[in-house]
């Protein structure tokens, strides 16, 4: 964060999951994800929520170099770890987006620091924003979201046996 973050945005940071959503109005698509990011936001308890029109970028200011939000409409989904957990820049539904919430929630809290995040406005350590933008760096880690590791043989992200699916079937 810097000093043309918004406050509320780095006091939340690492506390909390964070939603930032930016669109146009009068777009249709983007009215239409609107809808779907209220209400999924709605739907989960202890989430913060930041919506900006494209044009008020006085108020968001470094927003998009945080969280990747380069599009609109776009949406970033913050794990209470302060890392970019998902970045949807097309129109997705409220079911995959509480999923994304649901998620970025059960992310352990960021460690509480004095020290601010170096490096290009990343969030907590997260990939900059054209990382994010391109996809890099937002997928979530390969951990079971109960604590547990990868079993033994496993590939983490498929979740086929190691070694690609030849015979998984």
């Amino acid at each position: 964060t810097s000093e043309a973050t918004p406050r509320e945005f780095t006091r939340l940071l690492g506390r909390r999951a964070i939603v930032v959503f930016i669109y146009q109005p009068r777009s249709e698509i983007d009215e239409l994800m609107r809808e779907q990011v209220r209400a999924a936001v709605k739907a989960e308890s202890g989430v913060a929520y930041f919506e900006y029109r494209l044009q008020q970028y006085e108020s968001y200011r470094d927003i998009p170099e945080i969280t990747g939000v380069m599009d609109a409409p776009a949406v970033s989904i913050i794990g209470r770890n302060g890392n970019i957990e998902n970045y949807f820049s097309s129109y997705v539904d409220v079911n995959l987006l509480r999923i994304a919430i649901q998620a970025a929630k059960l992310r352990p809290r960021a460690p509480v620091t004095n020290v601010d995040v170096q490096g290009g406005g990343s969030a907590a350590g997260a990939p900059g924003a054209a990382d994010a933008a391109a996809g890099l760096g937002t997928e979530p880690d390969a951990v079971d979201p109960a604590g547990a590791p990868p079993a033994a043989g496993i590939d983490p992200v498929t979740g086929l046996p190691a070694g690609g699916a030849e015979g998984a079937f």
